[in-house]
């Protein structure tokens, strides 16, 4: 079901009255074009209030394209510098198998390289992440303080790009000083799940236990022990902003 945005009826019901008389004041040769002018202002306006339509089904995005590059990112997902955004086509649907629903069909640990293992095929892998392919898209999850941006420099992001970059992505170190801006039962949340992470490592590498613990939290951590990849879908971005990700994890 399609939530529309809300208008007030009453201005516009006075613009076409302003419109409806200045067509019968004017006469002759000039009123065939004042009724042409006056479609084509309702039809605008029309087309405008189809663009603030929020979708409910995730996996269909209708994007506004970005009319600036995007700030900076506190998570790139890339280990290079961030190029911006290219404008993205209007409407993107999301590959089935990265949608967000109670069975996936396969288990991938976000903690873990998804090159390894095996999880899945090297065709799906190379597919691509939307139709119509897109080369930037940022990723945004609950409790997660910052953003995740990806780019593949020109080309479509496929699957298998996705979970690399989250993975690379949520395994960067997080700070003391940002880590000390949280909430106290927020930063004990994330020192729990940081604790269960490397404890967790002990039944099959202690030698990797021992590290982990050494390089202290890292930002999959503020997923509070949830590492599941569970699917993403789509959501409406800001006016100016590339197509978002809603990462979900169990």
């Amino acid at each position: 079901m399609a939530l529309r945005a809300g208008r007030d009826p009453q201005p516009v019901a006075e613009e076409e009255s302003m419109i409806d008389a200045a067509i019968t004041i004017k006469q002759s040769d000039f009123k065939q074009k004042l009724v042409t002018t006056t479609i084509a202002v309702r039809s605008t306006k029309k087309m405008q209030a189809q663009k603030s339509v929020r979708w409910t089904d995730s996996n269909l995005f209708y994007a506004i394209p970005p009319t600036q590059s995007p700030v900076s990112s506190s998570s790139s997902g890339s280990p290079g510098p961030m190029t911006p955004p290219p404008v993205e086509p209007a409407e993107l649907r999301l590959n089935e198998l990265l949608r967000f629903k109670a069975n996936l069909g396969y288990n991938l640990d976000l903690s873990k390289d998804p090159r390894r293992g095996n999880v899945l095929s090297n065709d799906v892998m190379n597919s691509p992440m939307t139709e119509p392919g897109i080369s930037f898209v940022q990723v945004a999850a609950h409790r997660v303080p910052f953003v995740i941006r990806i780019g593949n420099e020109g080309k479509r992001i496929t699957v298998g790009d996705l979970f690399y970059r989250l993975h690379l992505a949520l395994r960067e170190n997080v700070p003391n000083e940002v880590l000390n801006r949280e909430r106290p039962e927020d930063k004990k949340a994330v020192m729990d799940a940081f604790r269960m992470r490397y404890e967790s490592l002990k039944e099959r590498n202690i030698a990797e236990s021992v590290h982990e613990e050494g390089e202290g939290p890292r930002k999959i951590d503020y997923l509070r022990g949830r590492r599941m990849f569970a699917g993403v879908e789509m959501i409406l971005s800001s006016r100016g902003d590339p197509p978002t990700l809603r990462l979900h994890v169990r």
